[in-house]
């Protein structure tokens, strides 16, 4: 924007691209007709992290899990309504983050319930958790029916699966915890029997994480799977999952085995969201000005870097035949988590380094 508003600063003929939904489907970018553009550069600024130059990042699809709800009225005698909420994780961006080994609100919630079904007389009358499918969640809750003189026994039981988190997540999580509140407002409508087995079937067995790590470029996730929202509705019950792979083959199996789990449940399996990967071109001349330019500019090498995210640059080299591109960025933090912030400085550092760069594209 401030590029645009000026008329002092040197560069090149421009196409400016400004996308919307990113964050999510990225269909601002796949709706673009490439007939409108004719440039064969591009610069991206979406990344998040100064001094180093993006040149490759994975593909993507969500997948999501549908469980239709079979209720029924729980006989009980001396009822109680309880939350359980598991909260205090550190979440973060399901691909930035997945390699981090933080805990999954959402897989964590599906062992607990899984032991106190077993152990207890207890009816489940909702479950939600995580709030996108590209961000791992950092709570998750249930409401459960349970017998009133039960109520301390399963207090002290979730005592001590908080316990056992704080030490699974002693490094990545450590305010990790559970909390037990009374529901005022009771309901005898409850899960079924078969799909209560169903629900937490899924939470444990819905892939998460890292699934493979690149073999190229040392220290990269190559492929992984977010399991990043569940919720509850009158009739059914959704697991959505971000599958990404920087290889297109991998990615499409992770949704057969996406497809198989479903079917096993008796579940429906919607696939929405897919874009491409973006392959490291290594005679990619934007990438070599770039170099250039940060050398003169800082004295110093740019790092070059390839990511286990979604940009927007795949859409684009898919679209645009020839297409060269590169991404730069300031330095942000806890992206896709309420404390998501960004470093001014480093962004006018990238500011500057992004109209010195123009300049020579002019100049050339």
């Amino acid at each position: 924007m401030a590029l645009l508003d000026a008329n002092d600063i040197p560069h090149p003929s421009l196409e400016i691209v400004i996308t919307t939904e990113e964050e999510t489907t990225m269909n601002g970018a796949l709706a673009v007709d490439p007939a409108h553009f004719k440039g064969k550069m591009m610069i991206n600024i979406d990344s998040e992290e100064d001094g180093k130059l993006l040149v490759s990042s994975a593909g993507g699809i969500r997948v999501r899990q549908i469980l239709p709800i079979g209720w029924e009225s729980a006989s009980i005698v001396d009822a109680v309504s309880y939350n359980i909420r598991i909260k205090g994780l550190k979440g973060g961006h399901s691909g930035m983050s997945i390699h981090k080994e933080r805990g999954n609100s959402n897989k964590l919630l599906g062992r607990v319930l899984h032991e106190l079904t077993t152990d207890f007389i207890c009816y489940i009358q909702q479950m939600n958790g995580g709030l996108k499918g590209n961000a791992i969640p950092r709570e998750a809750e249930a409401t459960v029916l349970i017998h009133l003189e039960d109520v301390q026994k399963i207090t002290d039981r979730l005592q001590q699966w908080e316990d056992t988190f704080k030490n699974e997540l002693q490094s990545s999580d450590p305010e990790v915890s559970i909390r037990f509140k009374k529901v005022e407002t009771i309901s005898s409508n409850v899960f079924s029997k078969k799909m209560v087995t169903k629900a937490i079937t899924s939470l444990l067995v819905i892939p998460h994480g890292v699934q493979g790590m690149s073999m190229g470029i040392e220290g990269l996730v190559e492929s992984s799977t977010n399991l990043g929202v569940v919720t509850t509705n009158e009739a059914e019950m959704i697991f959505e999952s971000e599958i990404r792979s920087s290889v297109k083959s991998i990615k499409y199996n992770m949704v057969t085995q996406a497809k198989v789990i479903a079917d096993i449940l008796g579940c429906e399996l919607l696939v929405d969201a897919d874009y491409p990967e973006w392959p490291y071109n290594p005679d990619s001349k934007l990438k070599k000005l770039f170099e250039e330019t940060y050398k003169e500019k800082y004295h110093d090498d740019i790092e070059i870097i390839a990511v286990h995210a979604g940009i927007e640059c795949g859409v684009f080299i898919d679209k645009i035949p020839g297409l060269d591109t590169v991404s730069i960025g300031p330095d942000m933090f806890s992206v896709h988590t309420p404390e998501e912030h960004l470093s001014i400085p480093s962004t006018i550092n990238n500011w500057e380094y992004f109209v010195y760069t123009l300049k020579r594209m002019k100049d050339l």
